[in-house]
């Protein structure tokens, strides 16, 4: 009978001993492997949406007034539009879409540049062939209930007190680093160390760049009419 119990017992140790083992084994891999997994999951790195996306330029760009919606001329929604049923806004819009980005942001309501342009076509502002007369910025700000006026300080510090005030600032460019010919851009914003940093209704990676205030007020087109070639515009105090 002991003999049985002995060779009972030495089964049991060798069946039963092993299958402990595996399974204390396997749970504390299990565990491991849980806490591997959390530790050392690799997380897709964020990256930011190509601009634009089928055409369509969707963002909003910070400004001394808050967020500026950036519009583009070239959008796929209205760059062929025909202003004065001849002229593709993609070539001869940035003065509408300008100030459709001021008056968007400002009021609060959509205008789009398709809106400005009739606009411009209905009021003396658009120069057939050639793009915006100078008066556009003026006038579709008053039209549309902003406050505008003229920067007789041509200077760095000129523009920097208007942006200070939470002011939008137009500029009128001639022949340089932003145009061929003459071009509307919206001064919104300076970094700390006194970059200007700019809405470009032409070239979207010129919003993208701290630009030297020398080269802005350098390229001015001090030829502008009707105040220019600076204009402050804001809501109405």
């Amino acid at each position: 009978m002991n003999r049985f119990f002995k060779s009972l017992f030495k089964t049991l140790f060798v069946i039963v001993i092993p299958f402990a083992i595996f399974s204390s084994n396997y749970q504390i891999n299990g565990s491991a492997a849980d806490v591997s997994q959390s530790s050392n999951i690799i997380l897709p790195e964020t990256v930011e949406a190509d601009i634009p996306q089928e055409g369509k330029y969707d963002l909003m760009l910070d400004s001394v007034s808050g967020p500026l919606t950036y519009y583009n001329q070239t959008d796929a929604r209205w760059g062929n539009y025909l202003w004065g049923g001849r002229d593709p806004l993609l070539t001869y819009g940035c003065g509408p879409t300008v100030m459709a980005m001021i008056i968007t942001s400002l009021t609060g309501n959509q205008v789009l540049p398709t809106d400005i342009a009739n606009w411009a076509a209905a009021n003396n502002s658009w120069c057939p062939g050639e793009g915006s007369y100078h008066r556009i910025i003026p006038d579709s700000a008053s039209a549309y209930g902003l406050s505008v006026s003229p920067i007789k300080n041509r200077t760095v510090e000129g523009i920097r007190n208007a942006l200070d005030s939470g002011q939008l600032v137009v500029a009128l460019m001639k022949k340089g680093h932003f145009t061929q010919q003459g071009h509307f851009i919206i001064i919104i914003n300076y970094t700390a160390d006194g970059s200007f940093r700019i809405a470009d209704s032409n070239n979207y990676d010129n919003t993208k760049y701290n630009w030297d205030p020398n080269v802005i007020v350098g390229e001015l087109n001090y030829r502008a009419s009707n105040g220019g070639p600076l204009w402050a515009i804001t809501t109405p105090r």
